[in-house]
């Protein structure tokens, strides 16, 4: 159980997500727990994904108060990108996968993209009062529409 005591229905476990994207030279990690971003970091890493990817996820759980143990599952982005950064990360999610026994889902870097850009159009129409076309909710998946 995390710090913050919320689990999942049965498991124990925080509804906390990490999710890994290595695909280019701009690293991300972040934290999330249900619709709310916990943490979120990005930096240039300049092909340095093997030493700089582990030890910043850990800082990242640490200021949180949570271990992998605590992890609901881990989001990771599968490419298209760097082959070498993708492996890095993948590595890495099925690692912690494997130690803390939750689940690995790949998402692929451009439904990243397209996400973020969808929720920029949503959050500008919400403060002009009208949805730009075609656009989804935050919340909603292109999948469920």
């Amino acid at each position: 159980m995390s710090a913050r005591g919320e689990t999942r229905a049965g498991s124990g476990r925080a509804e906390v997500w990490l999710a890994l994207d290595t695909a280019t030279d701009a690293a991300s990690i972040a934290l999330r727990h249900g619709a709310a971003v916990l943490a979120e970091n990005t930096w240039t890493t300049r092909r340095r994904h093997t030493v700089e990817l582990a030890p910043r996820v850990q800082e990242m759980l640490e200021l949180h108060g949570l271990t992998v143990d605590d992890l609901a599952g881990i989001a990771v982005a599968i490419g298209p990108g760097s082959y070498t950064g993708l492996r890095i990360s993948l590595s890495l999610a099925k690692g912690m996968s494997l130690a803390a026994g939750v689940p690995v889902v790949g998402v692929p870097t451009l439904d990243v993209l397209a996400a973020s850009l969808l929720q920029g159009a949503w959050a500008t129409a919400e403060s002009t009062a009208a949805a730009p076309s075609g656009a989804l909710p935050p919340t909603a998946s292109p999948t469920a529409a």
